[in-house]
């Protein structure tokens, strides 16, 4: 009998952890927040309740964190707004949870992107976004815990996210609130109680086949260099990169747009990422690919394709998400080296590159 006992004992314990979880208020006021460059802050009523009008990110004043909670109430608005909050955040890197209020009940209205470099990626992660109801014309509670490489959303005491894998450059940082568009907040609240998820994460996927997982990745410089710089590559600045888990290089993680940080205002900028295939013999190889937003496929200098993958480029609900097989083309390959060349157009959302050979036999990888 005492085994039972034990059993009922420690989950009795577990329920009073859980149940005294400590927090602490934060007020709204000026004095508590640090209103970060470009953004607008207006401390007022809202609903009933003291708020504040943001429009860019609020910062929360002498705290880092690893591992914590944070709790917010967001005012449902029917207006486009991206509403939400930032953690992890140091210098340009920074990880952001948001409410996409005009996007209620559909599958993308909460979404999860790292932050580098001043950058958001949100093309390249479209697995971390759910379907969440916001209540309109009041107050929803925003809930974030997360650790150094785990998350998990909760809005009006209910799951609707979990990110299993978090994404950002950096695991420890400032946290606070975020919006795009003008959005109301009240009633901010944080913890820095260790943070115990319920269920084990869910195993990142396995390399593919045939994936180029090491890349040469050139400096960034202004899109209308491209064709002097096809033709002088050699000029460039290089360094050896490595793909994520399932074959996709952020390029923002490794390298400084020149021009950042306004969105689809933003001018482009373009990348060479690189690698040399050696090939046993003469013959050809399919390569399957997908990047964001605009590529130039070249082998030893020859072009072999040239497409627009980005945000809205084919109507406006046309996301520009990426995925492996989306693409492909036929390489011919001399004996010996080749230079396989992509060039990566970017202006905003999300710099990224995927690609794999369908068949890697009598072809290997020059490694960088």
């Amino acid at each position: 009998m005492k085994y039972p006992i034990l059993v009922f004992l420690l989950m009795n314990l577990f329920l009073f952890s859980a149940k005294a979880q400590t927090w602490t208020s934060v007020p709204l006021n000026k004095s508590d927040w640090q209103t970060d460059q470009a953004s607008e802050a207006v401390f007022e009523q809202k609903a009933g309740r003291p708020s504040v009008r943001l429009n860019g990110s609020l910062t929360l004043q002498n705290l880092e964190m690893e591992e914590g909670r944070i709790r917010v109430s967001v005012y449902g608005a029917p207006d486009r707004s991206f509403a939400g909050l930032f953690f992890h955040r140091q210098e340009a890197h920074e990880e952001h949870i948001y409410l996409r209020q005009h996007k209620s009940a559909q599958v993308d209205a909460v979404q999860y992107t790292p932050v580098y470099h001043g950058e958001s990626n949100w093309q390249l992660y479209h697995q971390y976004q759910s379907r969440a109801t916001f209540i309109p014309n009041d107050w929803n509670t925003l809930e974030l815990a997360f650790t150094r490489d785990r998350a998990q959303v909760k809005l009006n005491g209910s799951v609707v996210l979990s990110i299993d894998h978090l994404k950002g450059a950096v695991d420890r940082g400032q946290l606070g609130l975020w919006s795009l568009f003008p959005s109301w907040y009240s009633r901010v609240a944080y913890s820095t109680d260790p943070v115990l998820f319920d269920k084990e994460p869910v195993s990142e996927s396995s390399m593919p086949t045939g994936v180029i997982s090491t890349w040469r990745l050139s400096e960034a410089r202004p899109a209308g260099e491209l064709k002097n710089l096809l033709n002088n590559s050699a000029e460039l600045t290089y360094q050896s990169v490595r793909t994520d888990a399932d074959g996709l290089l952020p390029i923002s993680r490794n390298v400084k747009k020149t021009q950042r940080g306004a969105f689809e205002q933003n001018e482009e900028d373009l990348v060479l990422a690189e690698v040399v295939l050696i090939a046993e013999q003469a013959g050809t190889k399919r390569l399957f690919f997908d990047y964001s937003d605009r590529c130039v496929v070249l082998l030893n200098g020859q072009e072999l394709f040239r497409g627009n993958n980005a945000f809205r480029a084919k109507g406006i609900q046309y996301m520009g998400h990426l995925a492996m097989d989306t693409n492909s083309v036929l390489l011919p390959l001399n004996p010996g080296r080749n230079v396989l060349q992509i060039a990566v157009l970017e202006r905003a959302n999300g710099w990224g590159l995927m690609a794999r050979l369908e068949n890697t036999d009598g072809v290997s990888v020059e490694l960088p």
